[in-house]
């Protein structure tokens, strides 16, 4: 289930995820202090360059954010 769920694990399986959590922390931030009010439009700002994800989908923005802890 955790595989399914989380595509990569602590101990090396699957590949790594494009967002880490540190970097969907920092965009979530971003979203909510910015001018970025939609994944959409994070997903093509100048962070994503910032960051070294040169090109992702915004449902990938999404799924990481929602995958942090509270």
């Amino acid at each position: 289930m955790i595989r399914v769920c989380y595509p990569w694990t602590e101990n090396g399986e699957g590949r790594p995820p494009k967002v880490t959590p540190a970097k969907a922390a920092f965009l979530i931030v971003v979203k909510e202090r910015g001018k970025e009010t939609t994944y959409r439009d994070l997903a093509s700002s100048a962070y994503m360059e910032r960051l070294g994800i040169p090109e992702v989908h915004y449902t990938t923005i999404h799924k990481a954010i929602k995958r942090l802890p509270p």
